[in-house]
């Protein structure tokens, strides 16, 4: 009739997050048996988070499309309050897409394992500033990778060696883009826009009409304007809801 779950991270500010996510079949729905999940699944990330270091404030977290309004009131009235909203945005028609050329001075080669721990650098860099940035290992993260050649790197030179202005990835078969961002000192130089095109340019050649892409509603650097610009509507919205978590004192020796 239905099932729990619940997974938990941190993020790079610091703070710890234990989300639980539920599902009940339609026929079974009305019946209490979300409440009762839902319940459930607090009581064991509480659990959980009783064995992790205090340092910080710990949220317990959940999931409810914009359209599931019986999930939203049942998280509302639970206490949860909508922390941030993840935006996705899709482009229908890819035809009109055109690859254009990246800023003067900077340049792209093939990727290589060996250039990975600069990759990720680079990532981590692009949103060290960015609110509920989940913290990632360098090995989680190259765990995740599929293929080396979905990625489009610029290189600015230096009189040193190569530096990474930022990174953009195109995940073919989806027609998605998974990443794409720029490094802080790079912004604003028309970079961003001639990597995603990169990006959607390979998905059309690759026999894909339509892409989607991620992003957040209160993303300091306004990504939803900039993927609008470029074409992109907006197809869906996923608000995240979050309630402070109150962890029991550690048990006495």
């Amino acid at each position: 009739m239905g099932y729990s779950a619940t997974k938990w991270w941190r993020e790079t500010d610091g703070t710890r997050v234990y989300l639980t996510r539920g599902w009940v079949v339609p026929e079974w729905r009305g019946r209490g048996i979300g409440r009762a999940m839902l319940r459930w699944a607090e009581s064991r990330l509480r659990a959980i988070a009783a064995t992790h270091p205090r340092d910080g404030q710990p949220f317990l977290a959940a999931h409810a499309r914009s359209s599931e309004t019986d999930t939203a009131a049942l998280l509302a009235d639970a206490g949860y309050r909508v922390a941030f909203t993840v935006l996705e945005y899709e482009m229908a028609d890819l035809s009109h897409v055109a690859a254009l050329p990246s800023p003067d001075g900077l340049a792209t080669r093939p990727l290589s394992t060996r250039d990975l721990p600069d990759l990720f650098r680079s990532i981590r860099d692009a949103y060290a500033q960015d609110p509920f940035s989940e913290e990632e290992s360098h090995e989680r993260w190259v765990a995740g990778l599929t293929s080396l050649e979905d990625w489009h790197v610029p290189l600015g030179r230096s009189h040193r060696r190569d530096r990474w202005a930022g990174p953009c990835v195109a995940h073919k078969g989806r027609g998605e883009i998974c990443e794409a961002s720029v490094r802080q000192p790079h912004r604003s130089l028309g970079l961003g826009r001639a990597l995603l095109s990169r990006g959607l340019d390979d998905l059309s050649a690759r026999g894909l009409t339509s892409a989607r892409v991620h992003t957040l509603a209160e993303n300091p650097y306004s990504p939803p304007l900039f993927y609008e610009a470029v074409g992109f509507r907006l197809a869906k919205s996923f608000p995240r809801y979050r309630k402070p978590l109150d962890v029991p004192p550690a048990a006495s020796p």
